[in-house]
């Protein structure tokens, strides 16, 4: 895309841009999978791994609640890690091409 007129400044920002959304898309794809599995289907696999129920025969129901603070930090923390590295190797990659 350099070849055609793009400047290295409008390249990582697109590149930026382009894995924000990619991330975000997969922080909520996998939010919502997990919430799905976990309050609508009960957690068949690990209900049974974590409450034992190799001596109690009880039915467990998951009331769902979600703290949105908790994961907005989660969503904040991770893009921004993720972010930071995707910046970082860019910067790298043209600072080995300028030499």
């Amino acid at each position: 895309m350099k070849a055609t007129g793009w400047s290295e400044k409008l390249l990582m920002r697109l590149k930026i841009v382009e894995n924000f959304i990619l991330s975000f898309s997969v922080f909520s794809f996998a939010f919502f999978t997990a919430y799905i599995y976990t309050f609508i289907f009960n957690a068949p696999l690990f209900s049974s791994i974590f409450l034992g129920t190799s001596n109690l025969n009880r039915e467990t129901i998951f009331i769902p609640y979600v703290e949105f603070d908790k994961l907005f930090l989660i969503l904040i923390l991770y893009l921004s890690i993720f972010l930071l590295t995707v910046y970082l190797s860019l910067r790298g990659q043209r600072n080995f091409l300028v030499k």
